[in-house]
Formats: structure tokens, sequence, C-alpha cells
């Protein structure tokens, strides 16, 4: 597997069978291995069983880009930061660290899994704003409001408003 154009805010693609799936995974093992573990450096077989499950985990927070219509977009630099760690931390929720070593108690495994999830319903929700240039679900705004300000600005948007009317 090889790394997609770093500027697209994507980690590397998940593949299987005889296509591409149109995933792709947001952290890698030695990501992983960083965050929950105290053992260095991972085994091959390791790094597999990692990167498999970061697969798994990375599936649900495609899922909820699909659900907020960002499947296409081009992430943010700090969206993607964003993501890795989720995928860290619910790849956590499928694989224990390798070497039996981990930095977190199952407790705290736990408040991280739920707060991952919280996460993803946000993603789903559109809340969190990953797409380059958005501002997401909860930003107050509209796009198509004209604000009038004086007796020209005001003209200005009765003649905006026709002109869109008039198409």
């Amino acid at each position: 597997m090889s790394d997609t154009d770093p500027g697209q805010g994507v980690g590397t693609p998940i593949t299987g069978g005889a296509s591409t799936v149109p995933w792709t995974r947001f952290a890698e093992a030695s990501d992983f291995a960083s965050f929950w573990c105290q053992c260095d450096p991972l085994s091959e077989a390791e790094t597999t069983a990692i990167n498999n499950k970061l697969n798994v985990a990375a599936a649900q927070i495609c899922g909820a880009m699909l659900a907020a219509g960002m499947a296409d977009c081009t992430l943010s630099d700090k969206a993607s930061a964003y993501l890795a760690s989720i995928n860290i931390i619910l790849g956590a929720a499928l694989q224990a660290c390798p070497c039996g070593q981990a930095r977190l108690s199952e407790d705290e495994q736990a408040q991280w899994a739920d707060w991952a999830s919280t996460e993803i319903e946000r993603i789903a929700s559109g809340a969190v704003p990953l797409c380059s240039g958005d501002s997401g679900a909860d930003f107050p705004a509209i796009d198509w409001a004209e604000v009038n300000y004086n007796g020209f600005t005001e003209a200005a948007i009765i003649f905006n408003q026709t002109q869109r009317d008039q198409t």
C-alpha cells in the first residue's frame, strides 16, 4: 500500500479483494503504538494486526463522513490530525497493545472510546468541519443573507433579489 497525496489530508487507502475500498485509515500502526503502548519497535505481525484494526476503525469514520456528505472533500490539515486521533482511539477498542504494556487503564480506554463515539456522531451530523474552507453545521451563517446598511445597499439587495428571481 502506498500513501496518497498528503495534501489531500488522507492516509493509507484500505484495499480489499480486487478493488480499493473508497475509505482510508488516518493513522498507522506506529502512531497507535506511540499513543497506547510502550513497546518499540513493532514486529511485522504486530504492525499488520494493528493496521487491520485501524482499517476497521477508519470505516466508522468514513461512514460518518459519507453521512455528512464529506466523502470527496479535501481535508484540512487540522482535520487530518483530528481524524488520526479518532482512528487510533477507536483502533484501541479493537486491538490491545501487542506487548501488553498499555499506558492507559481499561477505564481510561473506555472513556476515550466514548469520546470517539461522540465525535463520530458529530462528524455524521456535520457539526465538525473537516473539509478545507468549511465552517461546520454549528457555525451560524447563511450564505444568501444580505445586510442593509443604508439606502444604497437596500437598493442593491432588491436589485440582486430581482436578478436571482429572473434566473
